[in-house]
């Protein structure tokens, strides 16, 4: 079996306004990416949660485009762990837009942020080292 990303045709919605981004599903190390729209008082805002590895870029685009309509409505991206896996996909989605928020821990964040995304909006939840 081959190791290169081969990605899901179609995004699975799990609940109102929640979708699986199944991307990388027929390879070495599954991704699971999910998206969260949130609607309230006439606006939206939409979270992404761990965007994958840069191998799967071009899936996960094409699936936001889909579901969205343009991958710069992603709004936030949530990401529970530096692993390459997890973050890979941020940097691109950062220069997509420079607007976006990241939420991570502080100890995810001091490693994320050495991919070059100065500008980037972080909100440390917490550290992840005890005490």
């Amino acid at each position: 079996m081959s190791t290169a990303a081969q990605g899901s045709d179609s995004t699975l919605p799990i609940a109102d306004g929640v979708h699986w981004i199944g991307v990388g599903v027929k390879s070495f190390l599954n991704r699971n990416i999910y998206l969260r729209t949130f609607k309230g008082n006439g606006r939206t805002a939409n979270l992404l949660l761990d965007p994958g590895p840069t191998d799967d870029f071009d899936i996960l685009s094409k699936h936001l485009t889909t579901l969205l309509g343009d991958v710069s409505k992603v709004h936030m991206v949530y990401v529970n762990h530096q692993d390459p896996d997890v973050v890979g996909n941020l940097p691109y989605l950062a220069k997509l837009n420079p607007k976006l928020n990241v939420v991570a821990s502080e100890d995810t964040w001091r490693l994320v942020g050495l991919s070059g995304m100065k500008n980037i909006s972080i909100a440390a939840l917490c550290n992840d080292t005890p005490g």
